[in-house]
């Protein structure tokens, strides 16, 4: 699409050119129409129709709002346009911007981890959970695990903190090498 190229246009503060109307006493000429212009804006209309799997009909003036709606509708059900990372570590970005990522991790020195998160969130991580993910060992045969996640604050964007424990029989103590999923929520 463009704007009018017709003899008599005006180019607006924006810089686009536009239809003058005629104005006889004014001795402003107006802008003559072209075929072009007009068959331009229509098929410009009924492509968009057509995209959205409806049937013209013009006894409906509705129908390039509901294009809009239908094809709108299912960009939001595919995550069309939106982003996304879909594998073990990966992140959802939904409509109005809220992000949901997920992912898997081993806990280090002293039960510690540090997620990296797939992106970063723009603003901030809003919380994260953290679960078991392989209950197996010494460790896992009977023996409960807990995961807190440390430092979600307004700055966390990149990364976060995640201590894992596990019940030893006599005391919770951090555990090494121990694998657990995890999903945070941002914006």
């Amino acid at each position: 699409m463009d704007y009018t190229s017709a003899s008599g246009y005006a180019t607006d503060s924006s810089g686009r050119r536009q239809y003058v109307d005629r104005d006889n006493a004014a001795g402003v000429q107006g802008t003559y129409l072209l075929a072009a212009d007009r068959n331009m804006d229509r098929n410009e209309l009924v492509n968009l129709v057509l995209q959205a799997g409806l049937t013209l009909d013009g006894a409906d003036e509705a129908q390039v709002a509901q294009a809009v709606n239908r094809l709108a509708s299912a960009a939001v059900v595919s995550g069309a346009g939106l982003g996304k990372s879909q594998g073990e570590n990966g992140y959802q970005i939904l409509p109005g911007g809220t992000i949901l990522q997920w992912g898997v991790a081993l806990s280090g020195t002293g039960g510690v981890a540090n997620v990296q998160f797939p992106i970063a969130f723009p603003n901030q991580c809003l919380g994260l959970h953290a679960g078991e993910s392989e209950a197996d060992g010494g460790w896992g045969s009977g023996n409960p695990t807990l995961y807190s996640p440390q430092k979600i604050t307004a700055g966390t964007t990149t990364s976060a903190g995640v201590y894992s424990m596990y019940w030893n029989g006599s005391a919770w103590v951090g555990a090494v090498d121990l694998g657990f999923f995890w999903w945070a929520w941002g914006y």
